[in-house]
């Protein structure tokens, strides 16, 4: 039984599936109330769902994000191969049932709990904006196909260096999150289009003192434990804004960053400006 009040998602503009909901409603809806597509929470009570099987009839759908926690059946994602006109993936769940993106060719924007079974992001490569969570890679060469990258995040990742960065020319926005094994980053010295630059909770690079990007216009050392000095600022002469949180500034010298417009920091004795 379709229902008359219709839900949309706090983000992303999506409609959320109710049980009863049939492709021509929500074909139908998205196009009335321009929404972005449909969002499926599976694991609530009033709306569990046994399986994923009848998305497959969603052809139409461009935008689609999912939420469960219990994946049933060893081709529990084995609609993703008919919903070919995708161009937003979210899917933030744990498990360990492969996850086949071959046929989401048209896949603009990507957001997913990483996993050993993912095939076929290579084949993504129109994909303009990534995140990954707990991405268990010693590096990013996984992801050099995705030349036409523009936003990337990674969070919780045992990453131990960037390299395979160097490919996505086109990257613009990148973030790390909670990388505790980070330990070089200058492969980054290769993007000649990259504005903003943050690390958050990365608290073991070893190189940072060697980048050198022109068109870095914000960089962040977010709780990153401590840096020796800033002096290495002067290698980004586009700065506009740096973010430091409690990440130490060891030799307490603040005048590399004082002409910049923005500059957060937790203020410390040694400090001088």
């Amino acid at each position: 039984m379709i229902m008359n009040k219709i839900e949309i998602s706090e983000t992303g503009n999506l409609l959320v599936y109710k049980k009863g909901y049939t492709p021509d409603f929500v074909k139908k809806t998205i196009e009335e109330k321009k929404l972005s597509g449909m969002r499926i929470f599976a694991h609530l009570k009033e709306d569990l769902l046994d399986n994923l099987n009848f998305l497959g009839e969603f052809t139409f759908l461009e935008g689609l994000g999912i939420a469960t926690r219990d994946e049933v059946g060893y081709d529990y994602y084995g609609f993703l191969r008919k919903l070919k006109n995708l161009k937003y993936l979210n899917l933030q769940n744990e498990g360990s049932i492969e996850i086949d993106l071959s046929n989401l060719t048209k896949l603009e924007k990507l957001s997913l709990q990483w996993r050993d079974k993912i095939v076929g992001l290579e084949k993504c490569a129109k994909i303009e904006s990534l995140g990954l969570i707990a991405f268990k890679k010693e590096d990013l060469s996984l992801l050099s196909p995705l030349i036409n990258l523009k936003r990337l995040i990674i969070k919780t990742s045992s990453i131990r260096s960037l390299n395979g960065i160097e490919s996505l020319v086109n990257l613009e926005y990148a973030l790390f999150g909670n990388c505790r094994r980070l330990e070089s980053v200058i492969a980054i010295n290769k993007i000649k289009r990259l504005a903003e630059l943050e690390f958050n909770l990365c608290p073991k690079m070893k190189d940072i003192y060697e980048l050198h990007v022109e068109s870095l216009k914000y960089l962040g050392l977010i709780d990153c434990k401590e840096t020796a000095s800033l002096d290495f600022v002067k290698n980004f002469p586009a700065l506009q804004k740096i973010i430091l949180g409690s990440t130490n500034v060891i030799d307490g010298n603040l005048r590399p960053i004082a002409h910049l417009k923005e500059k957060f920091y937790a203020p410390k004795k040694h400090y001088r400006v």
